[in-house]
């Protein structure tokens, strides 16, 4: 089954962030068909020189 790990770095988001955007969910107990929000990832800095 699917875990916040796993779907934060299919989206590349943190469990952490997904923990926050989810207020409402068990980390430890995610349910079949259960909807969760994704938050938009931040994005990556790019390098300058």
């Amino acid at each position: 089954g699917d875990t916040l790990y796993s779907i934060g770095q299919m989206f590349n988001v943190s469990v952490q962030a997904l923990i926050a955007a989810n207020p409402g969910i068990d980390p430890n107990n995610l349910q079949i068909g259960q909807v969760i929000c994704i938050p938009r990832p931040r994005p990556w800095p790019c390098p300058r020189g």
